[in-house]
């Protein structure tokens, strides 16, 4: 049973266009492969913040071929509950695989029609909607647009004695929103490490951190 379910994921994988399989050696978005990430919110009083902390697992369900490239749909398990904000449920969505881009599409996906709603693909076609992710990330490259979110490589963060194990030797990449920056570090073959947000008007903080990656093969052995 594990020899044939290995595979039929094999096959789906070789069916991808070229550029996907490329995409796929930097964000691992293969089925099957899960995610398991520990969140954090403070908001409110700066001395006495309201803090709410939560768990969310996500796993690569399927994928569809579709015109504008390849669909990844995501199962996301939240425990715990988390403050309701749209910053910490941004990371709760389905991606588009499109060139050498990966396109967090959260409300363009229609779940009746198992495609993308109308207005997203217009906002797509004209360039108008900006990736979450442009691959091989090189320091210095930038993606987007400052209307929605402006992103940079700023570089590899180097190992020392007070960085986590999540985030040395991951790139991190910065997008400039007028709310405040927002920092999410990436490593390659493994995916979204962290994440830390602080709002520049009123009192907010949102942070993850990436508690285990599960490749679909190892954990089916």
């Amino acid at each position: 049973m594990r020899r044939s379910a290995l595979v039929l994921w094999t096959m789906s994988v070789l069916v991808l266009p070229a550029h996907a399989v490329d995409v796929l050696e930097w964000f691992p978005l293969q089925q099957g492969n899960r995610w398991t990430y520990s969140n954090y919110s403070k908001s409110g009083d700066p001395s006495k913040p309201t803090v709410h902390t939560w768990t969310t697992i996500e796993t690569v369900v399927e994928h569809r071929q579709i015109p504008e490239g390849v669909v990844v749909l995501m199962g996301i398990e939240q425990r715990g509950e988390s403050d309701g904000g749209w910053i910490a449920q941004r990371n709760q969505t389905n991606y588009l695989i499109r060139s050498d881009c990966v396109y967090a599409i959260r409300e363009g996906w229609d779940v009746v029609k198992l495609d993308l709603t109308d207005d997203y693909r217009k906002q797509l076609n004209a360039g108008a909607a900006a990736p979450d992710f442009c691959f091989p990330l090189e320091a210095g490259r930038r993606w987007g647009n400052a209307q929605d979110c402006g992103w940079l490589v700023e570089g590899i963060v180097p190992a020392s004695r007070q960085t986590s194990g999540a985030l040395t030797g991951a790139y991190r990449l910065k997008c400039g929103w007028n709310q405040g920056p927002l920092y999410v570090w990436f490593k390659r073959g493994t995916g979204i490490t962290a994440e830390s947000f602080s709002h520049s008007g009123t009192y907010g903080e949102y942070g993850r951190l990436l508690v285990r990656f599960a490749p679909a093969e190892k954990r089916g052995r």
